[in-house]
């Protein structure tokens, strides 16, 4: 543990960040996953699992050729890359977009799976 946050040499004053090294602005800045408690890890998780089941439903349902190339790109990123951080995803793509991007994306194939699998239920129930 160090007291003083080792990219910008400011104090730290909170025990997650005096354990990392690193604040929570710098640590946003250089994409840093940041885990303040088991809650918010279990949280990410969760939130990594979903996007992962979206993807492969919609994979499985239409195929990923069957969505714009912004978002095929995103899927197929997020599951060559599970660990990735939202910024860290969106600094990779070809055409970088911010971490809040990237989440409007990931609500987009959530919004298309949601979509597709209401579809496939409506079409089993007739």
């Amino acid at each position: 543990p160090t007291s003083k946050c080792l990219v910008c040499g400011k104090t730290l004053t909170n025990p997650i960040s005096k354990l990392y090294g690193i604040g929570p602005e710098c640590s946003e800045k250089v994409g840093l996953i940041r885990i303040e408690s088991e809650d918010e890890a279990k949280e990410k998780l969760k939130d990594i699992m979903k996007q992962i089941d979206d993807i492969n439903y919609i994979s499985k349902v239409k195929g990923l050729d069957w969505l714009t190339d912004e978002l095929k790109e995103l899927a197929e990123m997020r599951l060559e890359n599970v660990d990735m951080s939202l910024q860290e995803i969106g600094d990779s793509l070809s055409v970088p977009i911010s971490r809040s991007g990237v989440n409007h994306r990931f609500k987009k194939l959530a919004k298309i799976a949601d979509e597709l699998r209401s579809e496939v239920m409506h079409n089993e129930q007739q």
